[in-house]
């Protein structure tokens, strides 16, 4: 038993695809797909994958820039970048305009988000007063206090790579 513990304990610090594949996105569209980061960081991500079956866990991410020991004249940026593009939205890190198909594609939906937004539950409703029922404002706090427990376990759940809520609240990750 302690044995599966500290296995579980390693599975969770070790396997966090999610940030691994957020670095990668990030990596990839500054410096290029074939760059060294970007090539790497792929390789971690099936190295966080098969940490379970396999028990080797994938090297840290890099956060320096390391000079690059097959030509001293050349500098390997680090896999964990500073600077975040717009599509990550990371608003509160420095970032930049993404160039490529991707940055396209967010920038075109982007424009269409606020309008969307803004007319989301606008519409005026009727309700049936037969429905109304003393202490029914009771329901709207429980509502509100649901959306912050989906969203913190949401959060947890993806930092972790832990596939249900299910799994992460009995402990048997069934796939990473």
């Amino acid at each position: 038993e302690e044995r599966k513990a500290e296995f579980f304990s390693e599975a969770i610090v070790n396997g966090q695809p999610g940030m691994l594949c957020t670095a990668h996105l990030a990596a990839s569209d500054l410096y290029g797909l074939d760059s060294t980061p970007s090539t790497s960081l792929a390789t971690k991500i099936a190295q966080t994958l098969d940490y379970q079956r396999s028990g080797v866990p994938p090297e840290k991410m890099t956060e320096d820039d390391v000079e690059d020991p097959k030509d001293e004249e050349r500098v390997i940026p680090a896999e964990k970048t500073t600077w975040k593009a717009d599509v990550l939205r990371y608003y509160r890190k420095a970032g930049y305009e993404s160039r490529g198909i991707l940055g396209e594609a967010f920038r075109a939906v982007s424009k269409y988000e606020s309008g969307l937004d803004c007319g989301e539950g606008k519409m005026e409703k009727d309700v049936d007063s037969s429905f109304l029922v003393d202490g029914w404002e009771n329901y709207k706090t429980v509502e509100a206090e649901l959306g912050n427990y989906s969203q913190a376990m949401k959060s947890v759940i993806e930092h972790n790579g832990i596939a249900t809520e299910e799994e992460m609240l009995s402990g048997k990750i069934l796939s990473v």
